[in-house]
């Protein structure tokens, strides 16, 4: 059975948490992390708190950025892996705990920091898909997919330099076929993609 906490906290009580996670940079299944600022995002593996980012921007190649940093100025995020996903986002409305948080995972990440919301999981179904990211590569811009919506430059944190990304997700799913959560549980390259 899945574990769903959930809870508000504030900012200082977020980066505590954060910073406990038990997943680091050197797991046999590497954590990834997804933040995202007024200015900024970061799509890189999880390097733990004491390492650094790839911080993008637009009209700007990456930089490497303390992780803390990223995180201070992020306004969402999560970080994930195969075992759990803590997802999270500033709303203002809710100073001073203005950090609505949420855990699901396979088993306790995040003991005493949120309250344990699982029965909401009762009755919902876990499905796993795979949907593909944004962005196209071309010759001209090895290991970067572009994309022109946005528009923004991704260096995704896959191996090697697959023609696609995909993104493995997790949802649960009511009897109607209605998402009433979803969890990002790893990335996986995909070597054929057009």
């Amino acid at each position: 059975m899945a574990i769903l906490k959930a809870g508000d906290l504030i900012r200082g009580e977020l980066m505590e948490l954060i910073q406990h996670l038990p997943w680091d940079g050197g797991a046999a299944e590497p954590a990834r992390i997804w933040v995202e600022a007024a200015d900024g995002w970061a799509l890189d593996y999880w390097p733990a708190p004491g390492g650094t980012l790839g911080w993008c921007a637009a009209h700007r190649p990456p930089v490497r950025l303390p992780a803390l940093e990223c995180l201070q100025a992020a306004r969402s995020g999560r970080i994930f892996t195969a075992a759990g996903e803590l997802r999270w986002r500033v709303l203002d409305a809710l100073a001073p705990r203005d950090c609505r948080v949420r855990f699901l995972g396979d088993r306790d990440a995040v003991p005493g920091s949120l309250l344990d919301r699982s029965d909401a999981l009762q009755g919902l179904t876990a499905a796993h898909e795979r949907y593909f990211l944004w962005g196209q590569q071309t010759e001209l811009t090895p290991g970067e997919w572009i994309e022109l919506r946005i528009p923004h430059r991704f260096q995704y944190p896959v191996a090697g330099r697959p023609r696609g990304v995909r993104v493995l997700v997790e949802a649960w799913r009511d009897a109607l076929g209605e998402t009433h959560f979803e969890r990002w549980c790893g990335l996986e390259p995909d070597w054929e993609a057009d």
